[in-house]
């Protein structure tokens, strides 16, 4: 059975028993330097406040959260990083099965299903066009739902990603795309 520090996402994963509190400072000794450590997740013993996230400093084998004492239970450890996935381009597909490169495409609505999720983000970007997102942030994690964001433009224009930034798991097991299609010679 997995523990709760396996559902944690953090490169260079620590888990630490407990920290030391001292003058406004949580401070944990990891027995190795690396400046480059920024996140801690509260365990269970942490009650209401498990699974929080606290942004930390690190500097010779150490790392700091200023103001609130954590140092009494279990804590994970390590190095955020954003998963970032984009999606390629949707083309519409003759009978023949060959995709027909010269219709307008517009994108309407993205739809992902997720599984085992805490966090995820759906980004549109276009040129000269404000990034239009939809997240998903919660906690106990969702067993299963969709997230839909509202696309609206040209396929060929428009970059769509699936990100995640936070230390929490998510998993996309299908994607659907709601479009308008214009077939190259204009007929409906």
């Amino acid at each position: 059975m997995a523990e709760w520090h396996d559902i944690v996402l953090l490169d260079r994963k620590f888990v630490v028993a407990s920290g030391t509190y001292s003058s406004s400072n949580t401070t944990w000794s990891l027995g190795i330097t690396d400046n480059t450590i920024d996140t801690v997740v509260l365990g269970p013993g942490f009650g209401s406040n498990s699974g929080k996230i606290v942004t930390v400093s690190s500097s010779s084998g150490t790392v700091t959260a200023t103001g609130v004492n954590y140092s009494a239970d279990e804590v994970c450890i390590g190095r955020a990083y954003t998963k970032s996935i984009e999606l390629s381009q949707f083309y519409v597909r003759g009978r023949d099965g060959v995709p027909d490169f010269d219709s307008t495409l517009t994108y309407r609505r993205l739809s992902v299903m997720y599984h085992r999720t805490g966090f995820l983000r759906l980004k549109a970007t276009q040129t000269n066009h404000a990034d239009r997102t939809k997240e998903l942030d919660v906690d106990p994690i969702n067993e299963r739902g969709f997230l839909r964001l509202w696309v609206r433009g040209d396929s060929s224009k428009v970059k769509l990603l699936i990100e995640n930034d936070k230390p929490k798991p998510s998993t996309v097991s299908a994607i659907e795309m709601d479009v308008d299609f214009v077939p190259r010679d204009g007929g409906g």
